[in-house]
């Protein structure tokens, strides 16, 4: 059944026939009701549903949501502020359509027996919002007679598992989740949805999903990118331990193939620095060599441009640089010969001096 528009600034909209506003053939005005709302959905995505409230204003009776059409499913419907469809398309029973462009959400009347293509067109609602017209984005068809839209209302992801809580969803019924991973791959999960509205999707667990698209019956519940709450996943290349001293470095790895190169980059306390390529031999072990002569104070080591150590070292055996020992002062060496030379002058002085005075 359908209501009327007052109330929500869309007039000779609802309640009027398609012949009211135009003739045969000529695009059928959606006029702007309102900006879009995002469903509860963690993260933050998909279509379905976002324009929902601007039928439920117009209907009298529970929505029904039917087969969502984005500019990736069918791009040759969406021409700018044009959504063009074949008749035959049109979900039956349709009462209204949703257009999304950009924030802003667009209704238009479904024609009751249309024929041929069907152009609905963006337009401007009596006060004129909004100001731009932007691109069409995603068509939406419901019907106003009906039980209420089914939805993905959480969508909760690790590296292990997707859990995916539904509504308006029967239980034994079997969703279609894609998967898009890091390393490019797609996978397709077929879950069933139990007694209370859950459908879990099992993971590989070492590589990343970035991209969730839930469907059922046609209807896209959820389609966004996504970052598992535990990510990174999988085996990480990592630096267990490392030693260092003035003329080595040793650098302990781990989950890094043998043969491979690390960038280790060394700064020392004289603020030289010098960068070494090691290769990781069969035990993950990695050796650098340095110069000896001058002591290490920051060590970085990246693997495939990922930087994976960090941190301020100091050598076990510092100071490497060693000071040098202060020169001794010489001194002079008094033999047992010079000694007595020593007497004897000092007794030749003092008997001079006597016998001056008897002289006198």
């Amino acid at each position: 059944m359908k209501g009327t528009a007052a109330g929500i600034g869309i007039a000779g909209l609802a309640g009027l026939p398609v012949s009211a506003f135009a003739q045969e053939n000529d695009p059928i005005p959606a006029t702007f009701c309102g900006e879009a709302s995002l469903p509860p959905v963690s993260p933050p995505g998909g279509q379905a549903g976002q324009c929902i409230n601007c039928v439920a204003a117009v209907c009298e009776g529970p929505v029904a949501l039917d087969p969502l059409f984005n500019t990736d499913d069918q791009p040759d419907y969406f021409d700018g502020i044009d959504f063009t469809i074949p008749a035959a398309e049109i979900p039956a029973g349709a009462d209204y359509l949703t257009l999304k462009a950009g924030p802003n959400c667009f209704l238009a009347e479904v024609p009751a027996a249309p024929s041929g293509d069907v152009t609905f067109r963006l337009t401007q609602d009596a006060e004129g919002n909004p100001e731009r017209l932007q691109d069409i984005s995603n068509a939406t068809f419901y019907s106003c007679e009906g039980e209420d839209p089914p939805t993905a209302n959480v969508v909760k992801v690790t590296c292990d598992f997707i859990t995916i809580e539904t509504a308006n969803i029967p239980a034994g019924t079997e969703l279609a989740v894609t998967v898009t991973f890091a390393d490019g791959s797609t996978e397709l999960y077929t879950p069933t949805v139990d007694e209370d509205g859950l459908a879990t999707v099992g993971l590989p667990g070492d590589v990343d999903p970035i991209w969730v698209r839930i469907e059922y019956l046609g209807m896209i519940l959820f389609d966004a990118g996504v970052m598992a709450k535990d990510a990174p996943c999988g085996l990480q290349p990592a630096v267990v331990d490392f030693k260092v001293t003035c003329d080595r470095i040793t650098i302990e790895t781990e989950n890094i193939d043998p043969g491979s190169t690390l960038n280790v980059t060394v700064t020392f306390a004289d603020d030289t620095v010098l960068t070494f390529l090691p290769d990781v031999d069969a035990d993950g072990v990695a050796v650098v060599d340095l110069p000896g002569d001058r002591d290490p104070a920051h060590l970085v080591v990246t693997f495939e441009e990922t930087e994976i150590f960090d941190m301020f070292v100091e050598a076990v055996d510092a100071p490497c640089v060693k000071p040098r020992p202060k020169k001794k002062k010489r001194k002079r060496k008094r033999t047992e010969k010079t000694r007595t030379r020593r007497k004897k002058d000092e007794k030749k002085k003092a008997d001079d001096r006597s016998c001056g005075k008897k002289d006198d």
